[in-house]
Parts: C-alpha cells; structure tokens; sequence
C-alpha cells in the first residue's frame, strides 16, 4: 500500500487547538477559541488512506494537521515570538516555524489534497452528497480515487439529552494524488472549475479588501496550513459525535494522477476572469449606492450575475454567486430594476 506522509503536530501551548464548547448551567453554551499555536511537537506520519481513516477517527482536540512536511521527522514547532528567546538544548529536538519555510509539498512523492468547504456569508453549509458531486461534476476522475469526507472540527455537537446543539457547520474532503507538490496547481484549476460552475463568489475582508472565493478554500495552498480536523474541546456534558461520521471511499484505488486533473482552456480562463471581474464590479456598484446599477447590454448577454441574501441594503450581500441561471431567475421578476436609470 502506498504511503503518504503529512505532518501531526500536537499541542503543548496552549493545550488545545480548537474551539471549546462549554454548557452552563441555563443551558446556554460558552464558546472559546484557541487556534493559534505558539508551541508544540511535529511527527511526520505516512500512512495508507486505509490506516489514515481509523486514525481521523480516534483524533483529539490537542492535534492538528498539515498536508506539507518539514524537513525533520520530528521538531518542535514555536511561534516566531517564542523562537526569538527559546534556549535550546543540545539534547533538544531541532527547532522549525510553522510557516512556509519550514514546511514543504512532498516533491515528486504521493501527497493529500484537502478539500475545505467554505461557506457564503448566511448560507446554509452543503450536505455531503452536495460537496462531493460538485467536486465529481468539475473533475469527475475525483469519484474514483481514494478520498475521505469529514465533518468540520465544531460540527455535531449534542446536548446532554441528546438533542442537537450544533449540526453540519462545514466539512473536508481529503484526496490522496500521486504528487503532492501539484496542490497549489490543482488547487487553483478546481477554484476556476467551480466558478465556471456556478459555485464561485466574492466575499469582502474585514479590512474591505474583495476576496475571490469558492465553495472550496484556495488558502489551503499552503503546506504549513493547519487543519483543525481534531474536533473539539466539549465540556460540561456536551458530547460530539463528528467522529463516527467521517467516511473513507475507494480507499485502496490507484492515486489522482496528472493525466486525470481537469483541463482548461484559453476561452475557459478567459470566461473566468470575466466572472471574477463582473462579480467584484457588481459589488462596487451596490457598496457605491444603494441601486441596482448594471448595464442593459451585459443583462441582455447574461453576463452580470445576481447578489443574493441580505446586506445593508435590499438585496445586497458581501456574497455574490457566479450561477449563470441566478441572473435568467431574477431578470424574469425584476427587469426593469437592473437597468440604469
């Protein structure tokens, strides 16, 4: 069985790195997040898709993940500030950043991609089978290979009476691919695939930078990027049952391989840039006034695509969907609006 090797860091500081859930005693829920690591230990861990199932299921709050490696088989990990004044022992293991620096793609050896659903601002998540044949519909190779879905670290959480506190809030899929050096390459092509799907949109920084996004998170690019895949911290008789979810598929089938990623063309990179470059002018458009200013020639040729939700104004939303059917459903009912005035 093919191996792939990926990087289990445990936490020393603080001790857990994901959200605590914590009951009170009227019932209400306090939550806490602690995701930022100053200190911890790094193993790089091969293993099968068959051994990494079992082991997805019986991780902690107290281990996260990355898909990249360092360049030792075991390391500490510290914060920059941490590193700045740490005494390190000759006897001590060797010291790495978490960043990019430090970890690296498996070049030329089998990798995991990881697939983060990410969400429209006020939007229900996708269900599993939703998640899953979008991906299949922009690269139907994905089907057949070796893959595991898992609910996100905070999804799944019950009271002590068993009624549901927290469902479904997101999840992942992790894809084994003979190289793990190409998932910043496959990464980027699946985004465009999407959005030329309809499963793109903009969404807006907290420091009003317009960021082009999708259902799947491109940030994931980075191979010292943490996966909280450990669940969560649940306290005072909450209980998660996220564990017992998590599926594996075709786990003993051959690698995604190079000859199966999806293709673009010109005219599709082309289409893209378009979408991306109407959807951030639409924004600008609502965020400038409260009016709906498009021009009659782009709805005549489908090409503005339609704000969905709530913002600060009727209408607006800091999520705008690049669905080509959205515009032909609105246009119907509300013409004359989109129009200038």
């Amino acid at each position: 069985m093919l191996k792939i090797k990926f990087t289990e860091i445990e936490a020393v500081s603080p001790a857990y790195l994901a959200k605590t859930f914590t009951l009170q005693p009227d019932r209400s829920v306090a939550r806490q997040t602690d995701g930022y690591l100053t200190h911890g230990i790094a193993t790089v861990m091969p293993m099968s898709m068959e051994e990494l199932l079992p082991y997805l299921q019986q991780l902690t709050p107290n281990f996260v993940l990355t898909y990249g490696v360092p360049e030792y088989d075991q390391a500490l990990v510290l914060s920059s500030k941490v590193r700045e004044t740490w005494d390190n022992d000759i006897e001590d293991l060797p010291v790495i950043g978490r960043d990019n620096a430090h970890f690296r793609w498996n070049s030329g050896r089998p990798g995991i991609l990881m697939l983060d659903h990410d969400l429209l601002e006020g939007q229900s998540p996708f269900t599993r089978e939703q998640l899953l044949n979008a991906l299949y519909g922009v690269c139907p190779a994905l089907e057949n290979a070796p893959h595991i879905w898992a609910p996100s670290a905070s999804s799944c959480i019950y009271y002590p009476d068993g009624s549901e506190y927290r469902g479904l809030t997101s999840q992942r899929v992790l894809f084994a691919i003979e190289k793990g050096s190409d998932v910043p390459r496959l990464l980027r092509t699946l985004n465009i695939k999407l959005w030329l799907n309809g499963f793109g949109f903009i969404r807006i920084s907290s420091s009003g930078v317009q960021l082009v996004r999708s259902i799947i998170d491109t940030c994931t690019a980075q191979p010292s990027r943490i996966d909280f895949i450990g669940g969560a911290n649940c306290l005072g008789g909450l209980v998660q049952r996220r564990q017992e979810l998590i599926t594996g598929f075709n786990l003993n089938a051959p690698f995604l391989k190079r000859d199966d990623y999806p293709k673009l063309t010109w005219k599709e990179r082309r289409e893209y840039e378009n979408l991306v470059n109407l959807a951030k002018r639409l924004y600008l458009h609502h965020t400038q006034s409260a009016k709906k200013i498009l021009s009659k020639t782009a709805v005549a040729d489908g090409l503005i695509k339609v704000p969905v939700g709530r913002g600060d104004y009727p209408g607006v939303n800091r999520n705008f969907l690049s669905s080509p059917d959205a515009l032909d459903r609105l246009l119907l009912e509300k013409a004359e609006q989109l129009y200038l005035e």
